[in-house]
């Protein structure tokens, strides 16, 4: 298998890629190539499950401006995604929350345009443990399940809840990589990581009246100033953090890998179900949060890495899965 990705590779190097889309029987396509870590990691488990299948698939990315070290195209050039559709066999969406309408409905909306070009194309869509909102508004979900009717997804498969409404669970990929063992938590240091600079701010200036330091943990691959990048200490690299305090997803699984309490500041339900399955705190807001610190119980990351290691089964059942859905 690795062979025949190396061969192919060489082969997209060497030939360019509109001659690689010849060979390809897949797309990846998801938030890559946005200097987002958790999206990145996402893609990398995306493509470890490919790379393990007994079946080589060769595969290209719909990137964005910051190149990955997969084969890719301009995910904005709709003559190349054309191109793409026409030679592939299944468009795979590898994971994140791109189905959701807070940040941006253009991006909802692109996203929900490339679903309909791959059906028009004969490709077939695979929805490989993806987030679900949220939505602004009740019609940009439902038009979003109308969209994806005829897509298939990997997550909650055999229970029984309607298709891509209001399902905040799944099982995240990165869910799925083995903890980070031996992990010291008798330090006093805490790690903060927030999309606003001012929520970050507010947290630090309260949590520095209790911990020794406040370390800056940043979801871009080259950290911000005083920061810490997740792409640097995510597989096995230890802060020695007894604390980690955030509003991003990702983060709070990088945690929960490393064994470290954390507390989310949220009103994502993706976030919300995460911190009740893995039995962790989270808040609506700073200020609630700021109301509550005298809860706060980091003893809650005792057990943490054995929650991680349970979801390592799951991982099997994606890859078989999705061997399964590529193949038939």
């Amino acid at each position: 298998m690795i062979n025949t990705f190396f061969i192919l590779s060489k082969v997209h190097y060497l030939m360019g890629d509109l001659w690689y889309i010849f060979l390809m029987a897949l797309i990846l396509f998801g938030y890559y190539g946005f200097d987002n870590v958790g999206d990145e990691q996402l893609l990398d488990e995306t493509v470890r499950l490919i790379q393990e299948m007994p079946t080589p698939f060769p595969f290209i990315v719909a990137n964005g401006p910051i190149p990955t070290p997969f084969p890719s195209f301009n995910r904005w050039n709709i003559v190349r995604w054309i191109q793409a559709l026409i030679r592939s066999r299944v468009l795979v969406f590898g994971g994140g929350s791109v189905f959701q309408s807070r940040s941006s409905l253009r991006s909802l909306l692109f996203y929900l345009f490339i679903v309909q070009l791959a059906q028009w194309c004969q490709c077939r869509v695979i929805v490989l443990c993806h987030g679900w909102g949220p939505f602004k508004y009740a019609w940009h979900e439902r038009l979003s399940a109308w969209v994806l009717r005829h897509a298939d997804r990997s997550w909650r498969c055999s229970m029984q809840y309607p298709r891509f409404v209001k399902d905040a669970v799944f099982c995240d990929l990165t869910l799925t990589q083995p903890p980070v063992p031996n992990r010291d938590g008798s330090s006093n240091k805490v790690g903060v990581s927030f999309r606003l600079d001012g929520d970050e701010s507010h947290v630090s200036s309260h949590l520095l009246k209790t911990y020794s330091s406040v370390i800056r943990l940043t979801n871009e691959t080259k950290p911000r100033s005083n920061g810490v990048s997740l792409s640097d200490i995510w597989e096995d690299h230890d802060l020695s953090l007894s604390l980690v305090v955030t509003d991003r997803y990702h983060t709070a699984i990088w945690a929960s890998k490393h064994g470290i309490a954390w507390v989310g500041i949220s009103t994502d339900p993706k976030l919300i179900n995460l911190a009740q399955s893995a039995s962790q705190l989270c808040y609506a807001s700073v200020s609630e949060y700021k109301n509550a610190m005298d809860l706060t119980d980091n003893s809650k990351g005792v057990c943490l890495q054995a929650w991680v290691s349970g979801h390592a089964p799951y991982r099997l059942k994606i890859k078989d899965w999705l061997h399964e859905h590529i193949t038939h």
